[in-house]
């Protein structure tokens, strides 16, 4: 996963970038909460340029059904939350029906 996100920091010019993998513990889960471990680098550019490793863990609703939310908490440069929703395109090999 590859997440962008521009800012400004005390009236300047700011981003963070980050590189992120996943490991779902249960990929073919069509209903209920699939758990998940994510890790990764981040960069920060803008008044300091520095980088850190992230390490976190998330819950997604449904992974192998066609849509649903995620949940993430996690370390690298400070905490590290984040919420969402996914649209998925590719489903699991092997599935439960939706």
């Amino acid at each position: 996963m590859l997440n962008l996100m521009p800012g400004v920091q005390r009236s300047r010019l700011a981003g963070r970038g980050e590189l992120l993998g996943q490991l779902m513990l249960t990929p073919s889960r069509a209903h209920g909460v699939g758990i998940y471990g994510l890790a990764g680098v981040a960069g920060e550019v803008g008044r300091r340029d520095v980088g850190w490793l992230v390490l976190g863990l998330g819950v997604e609703r449904a992974p192998a059904a066609g849509s649903g939310w995620h949940l993430e908490a996690g370390i690298g440069g400070g905490m590290r939350l984040s919420a969402g929703w996914r649209w998925r395109w590719l489903r699991t090999p092997g599935a439960e029906p939706p």
